[in-house]
């Protein structure tokens, strides 16, 4: 989306692609870049690891720099990372694709996931999966946004969520 609004012409124009493929490979280098995990996430992932839950990241970034933002900031505790890779039939969030990718690989049911999640397209995704959603209040987004976008369930800090999750089946 970014360089289909910054691209005079959008994906019309004849050096979409070429300007595309520049970002995707200086994107991939430099991705680690100003970002890291928020705080209290990574014992939040442990809780969830030492209740034997599997964990999964969604994410409309693109595919190979979900896997190794994951790898550098979540490795041993996310299973699968599922970036925007639409060349292989999985579309972008808020459609529910990524989360029935993940509920088929695992054998998992709707009851059995919920998607934890900071922003309006994370609410329409879970929405659109039939899947509970926890809108955390330190993300992207504030809890009025989230409200608007029909959230209902909240966490103001990681360390309310385990209690959430604790109460799934799977």
């Amino acid at each position: 989306n970014l360089i289909t609004r910054v691209v005079e012409g959008g994906e019309e124009n004849p050096q979409f692609e070429d300007v595309l493929q520049f970002f995707t490979t200086h994107y991939e280098k430099h991705c680690a870049e100003e970002t890291g995990p928020y705080e209290g996430v990574i014992p939040l992932l442990g809780a969830i690891r030492e209740q034997g839950r599997h964990t999964a990241v969604l994410s409309n970034k693109f595919d190979a720099a979900t896997k190794k933002l994951c790898t550098r900031y979540f490795d041993g505790y996310i299973d699968l990372a599922i970036g925007e890779n639409e060349k292989a039939g999985i579309r972008k969030k808020p459609t529910p694709d990524m989360a029935f990718s993940i509920m088929r690989e695992w054998g998992l049911q709707k009851r059995d996931c919920l998607l934890i999640g900071d922003s309006e397209v994370d609410i329409q995704t879970a929405q659109n999966a039939g899947i509970t959603c926890i809108c955390v209040t330190w993300g992207f987004r504030d809890k009025a946004d989230l409200v608007r976008a029909g959230g209902e369930l909240f966490a103001d800090t990681p360390s309310e969520l385990p209690d959430y999750i604790s109460g799934l089946r799977g």
